[in-house]
This record gives structure tokens, C-alpha cells and sequence, in this order.
């Protein structure tokens, strides 16, 4: 089993993520219909057990990596995930789940994902990260734009929510802007 690093930012914490942190908690969240409006988490009944095997599964591949983000007095409020990691092009899928709906509008997904976003440019050597967020979801867009991410197309009905189709946001970060949120 491969170890990422825990990562340091500003007002969170990345820890990697493991099947022993799989909590009812943490269950609790994917079975609420508030957290996962945005996601396709909301197709699924989630157990302990089959989450847990979706964290090993995820740990075992090497085109992804997931980690826990963690709040000082709070403790693990969500989760971040790189996907489809390709270092062939330089460029990973990024996704976060910010659980823990009393942090919400506190800036802490924002956060997590500059963080990520630093380690995949700086250590991982990547160049390229995206994003697909539904147009129902305009808080999360928010977190991304705040993390510098831009809007780099919209996929017109790209998704079927509630009975109707939606558009889905494509946001983009490249490693070039690094040190732009620096000046912001």
C-alpha cells in the first residue's frame, strides 16, 4: 500500500485517506441527499463496508490518490481526490466532498483544493488540473474559482438531476497560475 504525504495549508490539513477512518460519520454524509445534490454519490446507498473497499480499491490504483481534509477543532469534515492522474500528459482530475455541513462557507474547500493543487504542480510535476462541476452546484464553483480555477467550458446538458438535464461546468488550473493566488 502506497502512503501520500499529509499536506499542510492554510486552515486545513490533507491527510491521506484509509479504510480504517471509514466512519458512520463519514457514511453518514454520502447518504445525505444535501451533501451529495452534486455528485454522483447520490445514485447509491452507501454501507461502512462498501466504502471502505472503494478507499482500498483507490489507494491500490496508481491514477489516484485521496485524502481527508481535516480542520484544527473540528476533524475530518470531507474529502479530496485526484483522478485519473496521467503522466503521460501532465494532468489530474480533482474532487471534493466538504461533508461536515456547520464548515460550510468557511472557505475550508477553497483551501483544499489550493492545497491539492500546489502538491500536484510542485511535487507531482503535473501541469494541468480540472474539474466537472453541475450548474446546480454554484457554491462549488465558487470554492474553485477562489482557488483559482477557471472556467474552461460548459457542457450543455451534460447530466440528468432531478428529472431534468443540467449543465456541467468544466474548471480548469494550470500550473502556471501557481503563484497567482499568492498575489491575490
Amino acid at each position: 500500500m502506497r502512503h501520500e504525504p499529509t499536506l499542510e495549508g492554510n486552515c486545513v490539513e490533507l491527510r491521506p485517506l484509509e479504510p480504517a477512518n471509514v466512519s458512520e460519520r463519514y457514511v453518514a454524509w454520502l447518504n445525505d441527499p444535501d451533501v451529495t445534490a452534486g455528485t454522483e454519490a447520490r445514485y447509491t446507498h452507501h454501507t461502512v463496508e462498501d466504502v471502505r473497499a472503494y478507499v482500498e480499491q483507490t489507494i491500490a490504483s496508481p491514477s489516484d490518490k485521496i485524502w481527508r481534509v481535516m480542520v484544527p477543532g473540528e476533524g475530518h469534515v470531507g474529502n479530496i481526490r485526484l483522478s485519473t492522474i496521467s503522466e503521460i500528459h501532465h494532468r489530474a482530475r480533482i474532487a471534493l466532498l466538504i461533508g461536515e455541513k456547520s464548515v460550510w462557507g468557511r472557505g475550508i474547500g477553497s483551501a483544499a483544493i489550493d492545497r491539492l493543487a500546489r502538491h500536484a504542480f510542485e511535487d507531482l510535476g503535473l501541469c494541468k488540473l480540472s474539474a466537472g462541476i453541475y450548474a446546480t452546484n454554484p457554491g462549488s464553483r465558487r470554492a474553485f474559482e477562489k482557488a483559482t480555477f477557471s472556467l474552461e467550458a460548459t457542457l450543455k446538458d451534460e447530466a440528468f438531476v432531478d428529472d431534468h438535464f443540467v449543465d456541467v461546468w468544466l474548471m480548469a488550473r494550470f500550473a502556471e497560475n501557481l503563484h497567482r493566488h499568492e498575489q491575490n
